[in-house]
C-alpha cells in the first residue's frame, strides 16, 4: 500500500544484499536503499539507492518528484529488480568470481 519502502542493510559490506529491497519490490514499492551492492545484483533502475545521491536531501527530493509524476514512478516500479536470473549455480558463479578479483588484487 506505500509507493516506498525503505531498505537499510544491516552492515555496509561490499556484497551483502539481503532480502529487504526484494521484499519492497514484491509489494509493489520502490524500494529505497542503502547498502553496497558490489556485485551489482540489483537493478539500479529498480530502486532508489542512497550510494547515487550526493546527499541525503538530494534523495528526498527524488522521491517528492517520483510521488508527483507517475510516469516516472510506474518506469522504476515497474523494472526488473535482479540484473539477472539468479539459482544457485548462477549465484555461486558470482561470487566465485568476485573472490577471484579481489584474491588477484591482493
Amino acid at each position: 500500500q506505500y509507493k516506498f519502502q525503505i531498505c537499510l542493510e544491516n552492515d555496509l559490506f561490499p556484497g551483502y544484499v539481503t532480502e529487504k529491497p526484494l521484499e519492497a519490490w514484491l509489494s509493489g514499492s520502490v524500494p529505497v536503499y542503502s547498502g553496497l551492492d558490489s556485485m551489482s545484483i540489483l537493478n539500479p533502475n529498480a530502486i532508489l539507492n542512497l550510494s547515487d545521491f550526493s546527499n541525503l536531501n538530494v534523495l528526498v527530493d527524488k522521491v517528492r518528484e517520483l510521488n508527483n509524476d507517475d510516469e516516472a514512478y510506474l518506469r522504476i516500479v515497474n523494472a526488473p529488480l535482479l540484473t539477472g536470473n539468479y539459482g544457485v549455480v548462477e549465484i555461486k558463479n558470482k561470487i566465485a568470481s568476485r573472490i577471484k578479483t579481489i584474491l588477484s588484487n591482493n
